[in-house]
């Protein structure tokens, strides 16, 4: 490794060619010694180099070797977490032997390439045994520095030593490395995980028009340069929080999924039934586990979709565990809110004043968006996107069809998220162009559903909630 650092990899793998020649002849002699129990010539510690060495400069070395190799190393283990000291590296005159530290063998394990990095996942108890007894052997010793640490216990040496205290710790940080990625692991298993996305999602995605400080914006603009950008030109990398509200349908989700896909992060995504799983009973212990692995998350978007009677105005009539769960959230959320790379996401069909003004306050989320339908110019060019899609038309039949949109124009503004693409997907199976008049029969019979559905009511209320969006300073 130093010689690689000093000359590069290139230089490395042709001047060192030789070396790498007897490591394979090495890694199979250790194998055979130790598959006949060969007590003079078996060492672990050349087994475990050879191995180690071979896979970090990209030996071809079959897998059923390479596990057969990783079996031997911990079935060696002893019971106490450690293995024996094995043949010396050399003899100190005065002091005796010096050996292979075990703790600089097992922190080699982590250089091995990701793709060998499963194997050791299967041996976390062994891994857990070489931490307990880092825990059981910890030494203080006692002098006017109060030094701490561990021992290599060459010959008579018994005290804490520095170099093998080093070790120890270096050991630990990529240990700690690996059972955080673990757990990262298991959530995205245990939870439902975006981890990919079409093609031009987020260009996609259509905008909507929000009002904040006397002024429309568009949530894509606010939350590409507010955050996106932020956290990719690495201008503000702590934790960002988000409150979506509004009407159902109007594409909340969509958002989520859109700043996912435009920072490459993988999108997790909680819902009610998450925190339900043992009853209400549950609730507050399921939360408490629940926020307590989003802890080692680095590097993705969480969604909680649908809380709507979590973060409701809580109430002496409402159930005590509801209560309860909103209570125990608020510390939560605040905690989230001091990590990094991390964005966290609300979404609720709630209006602004059926939200409880503890989740809304300053700290917990830097912004609250009223999510309504789509500005009516986005489903515009949506739509005649659809229509020009592999059709040359004429001039005169475009201006048909545009006037068709215009005077539909009031009835199209109703139209949520999902219902202008269920719009474009009848106009698209349709032939439209011998008989555009199929347009307008399309947009009356979803608006007249629209209104069977009281989705203008919902409409309304998005409009009286219009000026509770907003932004909070960051800190």
């Amino acid at each position: 490794m130093s010689y690689e650092a000093y000359f590069g990899l290139d230089e490395t793998l042709k001047t060192l060619s030789k070396g790498l020649e007897w490591l394979e002849s090495e890694l199979f002699r250790q194998i055979a010694f130790f598959s006949a129990n060969d007590e003079v010539e078996k060492d672990i510690y050349q087994l475990g180099y050879s191995l180690i060495t071979l896979l970090k400069y990209k030996k071809k070395i079959t897998t059923p070797i390479i596990e057969k190799a990783f079996s031997i190393l911990f079935g060696d283990q002893k019971e106490n977490g450690i293995w024996d000291h094995y043949h010396p590296l050399f003899h100190y005159p005065e002091e005796g032997n010096a050996y292979c530290h075990v703790f600089e063998l097992l922190r080699s394990f982590f250089l091995i390439p990701t793709e060998y990095q499963y194997i050791l996942k299967n041996y976390i108890d062994n891994f857990e045994k070489t931490r307990k007894w880092i825990k059981n052997y910890e030494q203080t010793k006692e002098n006017d520095y109060k030094t701490y640490g561990w021992c290599s216990y060459h010959s008579h040496w018994t005290g804490p030593e520095s170099w093998a205290t080093a070790a120890v710790f270096d050991y630990l940080r990529e240990y700690n490395k690996m059972i955080e990625q673990l757990i990262v692991e298991h959530i995205f298993k245990d939870y439902k995980t975006i981890k990919t996305f079409p093609e031009k999602f987020w260009d996609q995605l259509l905008d909507c028009d929000v009002f904040i400080n006397e002024r429309t914006d568009q949530v894509k603009s606010i939350l590409n340069d507010k955050i996106i950008n932020q956290i990719i030109e690495k201008k503000d990398t702590k934790a960002f929080g988000i409150l979506f509200f509004g009407p159902p349908a109007t594409g909340k989700t969509q958002y989520a999924k859109g700043i996912a896909c435009k920072l490459k992060w993988p999108l997790i995504i909680l819902t009610p039934s998450h925190f339900l799983l043992e009853g209400f009973a549950g609730i507050e212990k399921l939360s408490t586990e629940i926020f307590k692995k989003l802890e080692y998350l680095k590097n993705v978007v969480i969604l909680f979709d649908e809380l709507d009677e979590f973060i409701r105005i809580r109430k002496d009539s409402d159930q005590y565990e509801s209560r309860l769960f909103t209570t125990s959230m608020l510390p939560k959320i605040q905690e989230l809110h001091e990590k990094h790379y991390l964005i966290y996401i609300f979404n609720t069909n709630n209006t602004y004043d059926k939200i409880d003004k503890a989740i809304i306050r300053p700290g917990r989320f830097d912004f609250i968006l009223n999510i309504g339908p789509p500005n009516y110019d986005e489903k515009l060019k949506l739509i005649k996107d659809i229509i020009s899609k592999g059709n040359k038309l004429e001039e005169a039949k475009l201006k048909e069809i545009s006037d068709i949109f215009d005077d539909k124009k009031v009835k199209i503004q109703l139209f949520l998220y999902f219902e202008i693409l269920e719009l474009c997907k009848e106009i698209k199976n349709i032939d439209f162009i011998s008989n555009p008049s199929k347009i307008s029969e399309i947009i009356d019979r979803q608006y007249d559903s629209i209104i069977l559905n009281e989705k203008k009511d919902e409409f309304n209320e998005y409009k009286k909630n219009k000026r509770e969006s907003k932004i909070y300073p960051r800190k």
